[in-house]
């Protein structure tokens, strides 16, 4: 009987092995644990087929692309469903040549509506990952819209529900120096 083997942490496709027959119940086969007698489905170009303990599914894997970002920082995807920001560059680039989108927190702030701004500050007093994006954003001399840590820290804002993904992209799309 062929068995799916799988990651143990991230669920991925291993391979297939054949189980071993169950000795003291003939016709019952062993299936150890990081395995199921569940095929995976097929994984398009980009994708690994993983099991969630239940079923398979596909998720991106773009794991090992760098990229970098227009204030020239460089990244490497290292998880599985990570994909680059929208922003990112394939390349290499010279942060010289790329319109600066950098400026002081205090007018960053200002991207939102008051609403916004009040959910946030609260948000600060009960979220330690929205306190510690705010802090961080908040203590440095310059903050960058291009910035990996920005995009984050909005992400954890719409992810407490704070803010609408569609505004996440418009404060990211725009200019406030």
């Amino acid at each position: 009987m062929q068995i799916y083997n799988y990651h143990t942490i991230t669920g991925e496709f291993l391979g297939t092995t054949e189980a071993d027959e169950n000795p003291l119940e003939p016709g019952e086969y062993i299936i150890p644990a990081s395995a199921t007698k569940l095929a995976p489905e097929f994984a398009n170009s980009g994708e690994v087929a993983v099991f969630d303990g239940q079923k398979w599914g596909n998720v991106i894997d773009h794991r090992g692309v760098e990229y970098w970002l227009s204030d020239g920082s460089h990244h490497t995807i290292t998880q599985l469903g990570m994909t680059m920001p929208d922003n990112a560059h394939l390349e290499p680039i010279d942060p010289k040549s790329v319109p600066a989108r950098i400026g002081a927190f205090c007018d960053f702030i200002k991207l939102f509506t008051m609403d916004e701004q009040l959910k946030i500050i609260a948000a600060t007093q009960s979220n330690p990952m929205i306190k510690l994006w705010y802090d961080k954003a908040m203590g440095g001399p310059k903050f960058s819209l291009d910035h990996a840590e920005t995009a984050l820290g909005l992400e954890a804002l719409v992810g407490a529900g704070l803010l609408e993904k569609s505004r996440m992209d418009d404060v990211l799309n725009a200019h406030f120096n």
